[in-house]
């Protein structure tokens, strides 16, 4: 099985695939990262336009730590709701990445650097 990428990795892929049960038999399924919005924000799914069988639904919320949405419904993981997944992705967009110091940019040249004293 492979690893379970992250929130952070699955909101910016745009599509992800899954292996799921569907119909009797497995397939790899296209999911696609969609944004619904809520009164506490844009809030991410997992989405599938077919049905897919509620209980596997809800066993790969669980399992990827982020909610599906398909034809027939829709599902989170255990204890949580969207106003927690509007949050996060909150938190991730307002995140800004790390920038360097000026003074870790600075560079050193090496005459100055063996100065006699």
């Amino acid at each position: 099985m492979s690893q379970i990428p992250t929130f952070e990795r699955l909101v910016r892929m745009g599509v992800y695939r899954i292996r799921i049960r569907r119909s009797g038999m497995y397939q790899i399924i296209p999911f696609r990262i969609e944004f619904e919005d809520s009164p506490t924000g844009k809030v991410p799914y997992l989405k599938f336009d077919k049905i897919i069988d509620m209980q596997e639904i809800e066993k790969l919320a669980q399992e990827y730590n982020f909610p599906i949405c398909v034809k027939n419904g829709r599902a989170f993981p255990k204890g949580k709701g969207a106003n927690d997944f509007a949050q996060m992705y909150k938190d991730l967009v307002s995140a800004k990445p790390v920038q360097k110091s000026a003074a870790a940019t600075t560079s050193v040249s090496p005459s100055s650097a063996q100065q006699a004293p």
